[in-house]
């Protein structure tokens, strides 16, 4: 059974409550197995195993338009079903199936969905991304219910919301290891918010309400921000709030709202200068990295952090590298 494909198994699966139980007594699973989901412009979920290239599409849908339609099982519900024909992916070398599943609810057949396949191949959601092409409630709804779950990666990228939903969609990041957000022309000039995050890593993008309020609530692995508002006095509050903890930032890049300014960056802060001939390497994102002289400020623990001189070509740009103990 394990060596049946993936879509063989997920279709068979809802024939009829026998061969999903029969499929569970097999416990058919696969390495690397995930579920994303998406809200855009459609209601989709995706199962995928990357190392079988095997990948199927599911397209919550209504009404149906497709001729071919075949009745499924899902859990409880009975509802139809259509299957596009199958693309081939020739640079990633794997098969498409897409599948096309018709729920009156779409919000409600998406977590029926998702539950369904958690629930058949005992595991978790794996990503969620959510944007704006969802009215206000439904953002809501959809993020409390799949945040119960815990998530290891979350995505929110919206065009415009109102201030309720976007209080209450960021209360909910700290449900996820790594998040990404951006709020693209969301411009309330009062907007302010108090949520924290305390996991693995988050990146904020065309967020120019992130504050320092907000800087000080986090307290990840990795933190980048685009577009802040953040000054260099400000940053100051924060190198200064660092020294005095025990935060585990390995790496922060901020884009603040004007040039860093060394004399104001380090007011009442002892640093080191360090000279471009003195190098050293982190593991980031993308692999090694080498980083040349920069400013070293040390913690009240003894913990060290450099703040890289990335002047020449963003001049906005705070970067600080906390090395590990040696």
């Amino acid at each position: 059974m394990k060596m049946f494909p993936l879509f063989e198994i997920t279709m068979l699966s809802m024939c009829s409550k026998r061969t999903r139980a029969w499929i569970k007594a097999f416990r058919i699973r696969r390495n690397a197995l995930e579920i994303k989901m998406e809200l855009n412009e459609e209601e989709t979920v995706y199962l995928y195993n990357e190392s079988e290239k095997e990948y199927l599409r599911f397209n919550i849908t209504f009404p149906m338009s497709q001729e071919t339609r075949e009745l499924v099982k899902i859990g409880d519900l009975v509802c139809q079903m259509s299957i596009e024909e199958t693309k081939e992916d020739e640079y990633e070398k794997y098969t498409v199936y897409s599948i096309n599943m018709c729920m009156k609810d779409r919000i409600e057949g998406l977590k029926v969905l998702s539950e369904y396949l958690c629930s058949v191949f005992e595991i978790h959601i794996s990503d969620f991304c959510i944007t704006s092409h969802l009215n206000p409630n439904d953002q809501i709804s959809i993020m409390d219910w799949v945040t119960k779950k815990g998530l290891p990666r979350l995505g929110i990228c919206f065009n415009k919301t109102n201030i309720t939903a976007a209080e209450r969609l960021l209360s909910k990041v700290n449900q996820a290891d790594d998040v990404f957000i951006t709020f693209r022309d969301f411009k309330t000039p009062d907007f302010k918010t108090s949520f924290k995050f305390e996991r693995h890593d988050i990146t904020l993008k065309q967020c120019n309400w992130f504050s320092l309020d907000n800087l000080l609530n986090i307290n990840s692995s990795k933190l980048h921000v685009n577009e802040s508002k953040l000054t260099n006095k400000e940053m100051n509050s924060f190198l200064k709030h660092w020294m005095s903890s025990d935060l585990k930032f390995g790496k922060v890049a901020i884009s603040m709202v004007e040039e860093v300014r060394i004399d104001d960056l380090f007011n009442e802060i002892p640093f080191e200068e360090r000279t471009n001939d003195v190098e050293r390497v982190f593991q980031d994102f993308y692999g090694p990295r080498t980083i040349s002289g920069g400013y070293d400020i040390k913690r009240n623990d003894g913990m060290i952090a450099t703040i890289v001189d990335d002047r020449l070509s963003r001049k906005e740009l705070f970067v600080m590298i906390v090395w590990d103990k040696q």
